[in-house]
């Protein structure tokens, strides 16, 4: 009987080890994408998608090379070095700057220009040229001055204070970026920087940057927006930020260049070097 489980434990041992350097020939030396025309992405539009699969190369006894899945897909990660132009659909299906732990990711277009798409995976990499026709239409402010006031006392909210802050440069943007692309922003003009994006701007600026000035920022995402500001109506209604929530007379209202407008801030075309005050108060009061 032992020497019966003595040649058992043999076999199990050496099959074992059979088994070790067969997964040692298959592993995987390179990477690159599942379909090769994703080399080059040049013929999509705004807010197309293009869907891409990394996976491993081995390389057989021929000396030639074959695709195979990746297991362990918590070691790739996907980058964008242009997120203006290119990002990545998140599983709420918001477009942000980087992705890991996936070997499929949906890129969208953002805007128009140059990027790469950067796959990495255990020290290896492969990358996706992006080229966008640059819209002639695209539009931009310089040098807008925002400010936020809090002028009701009865909410207490440690993350949104009074500040000021100047916006060297922003392009018009679509608050499908920040909410995703179900979101209904009907209410919002398309072709134009309004005073809605300058504040939604202005509020990821201050309270979660990363170090970032620009949309068009490597690192720049809507992170904090997304999670502590609510738009309604379509888009033109701000209706809460952090702690402040609109109730009865009170809530969010905007001036521009001291002037009230009589509409949504999602209308209100601003130009280079106006000055913006958003400020939380009562109706009549506070105005």
């Amino acid at each position: 009987m032992k020497k019966v489980f003595s040649i058992m434990l043999v076999l199990t041992l050496v099959v074992g080890f059979a088994g070790v350097q067969a997964f040692a020939a298959e592993e995987i030396t390179d990477i690159t994408f599942a379909d090769s025309r994703d080399f080059m992405i040049s013929d999509k539009g705004l807010y197309e998608e293009e869907s891409l699969t990394l996976v491993g190369l081995v390389k057989k006894v021929d000396g030639s090379y074959k695709k195979v899945k990746i297991l362990d897909k918590e070691n790739i990660k996907w980058t964008t070095t242009n997120p203006g132009v290119v990002k990545f659909y998140n599983d709420e299906y918001i477009p942000v700057g980087s992705i890991s732990g996936k070997e499929t990711v949906t890129a969208v277009i953002i805007g128009g220009g140059k990027a790469k798409i950067h796959a990495t995976y255990r020290g290896m990499s492969v990358y996706s040229n992006v080229t966008v026709k640059e819209d002639s239409n695209t539009v931009s402010v310089n040098n807008i001055n925002m400010e936020l006031k809090i002028k009701d006392d009865k909410i207490q909210d440690k993350k949104v204070k009074d500040f000021k802050l100047n916006i060297e440069k922003l392009d018009n943007f679509s608050l499908k970026d920040i909410y995703g692309q179900g979101y209904n922003d009907s209410g919002v003009k398309k072709d134009k920087v309004t005073a809605l994006h300058a504040f939604l701007f202005a509020l990821e600026l201050k309270y979660d940057s990363d170090g970032c000035t620009r949309l068009t920022d490597p690192a720049w995402d809507w992170d904090w927006v997304s999670k502590n500001v609510k738009i309604g109506y379509n888009g033109s209604f701000v209706q809460e930020v952090g702690s402040f929530k609109n109730y009865g007379m009170t809530g969010w209202m905007y001036k521009v260049n001291n002037n009230m407008p009589m509409y949504a801030a999602s209308q209100y075309e601003l130009k280079s070097g106006d000055s913006e005050l958003w400020f939380f108060g009562t109706w009549g009061k506070d105005n």
